[in-house]
């Protein structure tokens, strides 16, 4: 089981979205979640907002959350802890997910579910990565993006 790896969810709008991937990622072991910006905290940004236990079912007890203010201090984190940043975003820069390499000591990044990603983060990041498109709708709601991201990390070995 990779330890040193991180969900980190910048802003993300929705507190049902952040139970349902709290859920995900208890099913699957994996224990850091970073909450960066308004994500899923209360008003006063210092704790998780207690509407998240409804959707995350008692998942969040399985999980260790790192509050973060901004993506400058994610970058920052990163860097101290010597971790690599790796942004899933639609982007012309970004790599194929499905030939990606999942690394130990990576931070895997999903943004907004109408903004995305930070300039900040795309700048700051590792890699970038894309979840090929098949169909004709341009994008997946950001709990799936997790899901498949998470199934992935577990089942890379």
């Amino acid at each position: 089981m990779k330890k040193s790896v991180y969900i980190a969810l910048e802003n993300i709008r929705s507190l049902y979205n952040i139970g349902s991937i709290m859920r995900t990622m208890s099913f699957y072991k994996l224990e850091n979640l970073i909450l960066i910006g308004y994500s899923g905290k209360d008003k006063d940004r210092k704790n998780i907002n207690p509407k998240i236990k409804k959707t995350s079912l008692g998942s969040q007890k399985d999980i260790k959350v790192y509050l973060i203010d901004t993506s400058k201090d994610l970058v920052k984190y990163a860097k101290e802890k010597g971790l690599r940043i790796v942004c899933v975003e639609q982007n012309t820069k970004s790599n194929r997910f499905e030939k990606h390499n999942f690394f130990d000591n990576t931070i895997y990044v999903l943004g907004n579910e109408l903004a995305g990603i930070s300039k900040t983060l795309i700048k700051n990041c590792n890699e970038i990565l894309e979840i090929k498109r098949h169909g004709n709708h341009y994008s997946l709601n950001v709990s799936i993006v997790a899901g498949i991201l998470i199934h992935n990390l577990v089942n890379c070995d």
